[in-house]
């Protein structure tokens, strides 16, 4: 009897730690990454933007959804989110506290649902921080009314880094005498959206 309570002592031991790792390896291995979680936090706010009719759904191309659909005010012309290889994501500690975050960028297509106005149409920005008790926030309003004159200017962000984002200034409408006045490069910060012309080298983004 000894012996035999030894053993299912043991035994009872073995299956307990064999579950316990089991349990252990697979929340690793289904624990989802910073990134998922910011894709997640993407979709998200897609759904949301097409369900508010802030833009229309990629696969939603018919005559029909212009005229329920908002309009370009420059354009005129109603806005769809573009095919999924369209989006940008550019990831880093954006709000430096030690978690990944990320912008995702992107041209909304327009007429007849296709990209070929090219970067016609403004830049969208979505800005996805990690929240202080814990998950992610998504909004497309950090970069508005930055300017003065924001309904004549642009920016494309194309790099980001802590505590900063890096682009260009696009002044439309008029236009000045030379490409130095109306595009420059520049950087915003995130923690006071102060904005600064910087000087970049050609080809290369900021650091």
């Amino acid at each position: 009897m000894n012996k035999t309570l030894r053993t299912l002592f043991f035994l009872l031991i073995f299956i307990a730690a064999f579950v316990s790792a089991c349990r252990n390896g697979k929340s690793d291995d289904q624990q989802p990454s910073e990134k998922d979680e910011i894709v997640k936090a993407f979709t998200e706010w897609s759904v949301s933007a097409v369900r508010s009719d802030v833009f229309s759904s990629a696969d939603s191309c018919n005559p029909s959804y212009f005229k329920s659909h908002p309009k370009n005010t420059k354009l005129d012309e109603g806005l769809g989110l573009p095919d999924s290889a369209k989006f940008h994501f550019l990831f880093a500690d954006i709000n430096n506290d030690q978690h990944l975050d990320a912008l995702v960028t992107f041209h909304p297509v327009c007429c007849t649902c296709s990209d070929t106005t090219g970067k016609v149409i403004p830049q969208i920005q979505v800005l996805i921080v990690s929240g202080e008790k814990g998950g992610y926030t998504a909004t497309n309003s950090f970069f508005n009314n930055l300017f003065a004159d924001s309904l004549n200017i642009n920016i494309d962000i194309d790099s980001v880094s802590t505590n900063n984002f890096y682009g260009t200034y696009f002044k439309i409408g008029k236009q000045d005498t030379s490409v130095d006045q109306y595009q420059k490069s520049i950087s915003i910060a995130y923690d006071t959206k102060e904005m600064k012309f910087i000087k970049r080298n050609t080809g290369k983004k900021a650091e």
